[in-house]
């Protein structure tokens, strides 16, 4: 991927009821529209039809990328680092879901991140349509919840609109002190049998704790996400 993407707009809504909920994807639609329509107002048909027939080969493609998981396990940090974004340990957890639009010269990526927490996670079958990938954060240190990570992670795959949508998970935390291996989790989340049935690519990530000078942090293990992410999505 080229290191000159584009982050086009960043959108945050927090859930004030079921009913943002159900227009989640319709206010994205809606914003998506306005953008496209306030670029360059000025320019004429002549000037955009030119334009067309210069870069009639090249039509990049648009992915729909969903990243969940519990609250706590890193999903915004992990979108951040995406977008390139600088990381601090002031991140909030997500009430809600953020949009970022990544336009790149390969695709575009439109990536969602939804709030993990219980409340939140009756919503998430409004954000599966056209899902291109799904990306799942586990929280490698958070062992009291690893049954329930789990459960739900296999809960969400029995959705019909994710039949045959590839999987990355995300192995978070991997810098913390107790933190389980990717290869016990492997095993604790059944992925054996998840790997029957479509296609799946595990990644391990951390963020150390935050310079004391800039109070800034780096995600580390990001490189190969994006690429997975890539490849991920090439597939599909």
């Amino acid at each position: 991927m080229s290191d000159s993407a584009v982050v086009r707009k960043v959108l945050t809504v927090a859930f004030g009821g079921a009913a943002v909920a159900a227009g989640a994807y319709f206010i994205y639609k809606s914003w998506k529209s306005t953008e496209h329509s306030s670029k360059d107002p000025d320019r004429d048909e002549e000037d955009v039809e030119s334009e067309s027939d210069d870069h009639e080969d090249v039509v990049p493609s648009e992915h729909r990328i969903v990243i969940l998981g519990l609250d706590g396990a890193g999903k915004s940090s992990l979108m951040a680092a995406l977008a390139g974004q600088k990381l601090s340990s002031s991140i909030p957890v997500t009430e809600g879901f953020n949009v970022i639009n990544m336009n790149m010269e390969e695709a575009t990526w439109n990536l969602w991140e939804v709030g993990g927490g219980q409340a939140y996670r009756q919503h998430w079958p409004r954000f599966l349509g056209n899902t291109s990938l799904l990306v799942y954060v586990v929280d490698s240190i958070d062992s009291k919840r690893f049954d329930e990570s789990a459960n739900t992670l296999w809960s969400l795959l029995g959705d019909e609109q994710l039949t045959n949508v590839p999987l990355l998970i995300v192995f978070n935390k991997q810098d913390i002190d107790g933190a389980k291996r990717p290869e016990e989790l492997t095993e604790q989340f059944r992925l054996a049998e998840i790997l029957k049935t479509r296609t799946v690519q595990l990644a391990s990530s951390q963020v150390p704790p935050a310079d004391d000078e800039t109070g800034v942090s780096e995600f580390q293990g990001i490189v190969q996400i994006k690429q997975l992410i890539i490849s991920l999505c090439e597939s599909e």
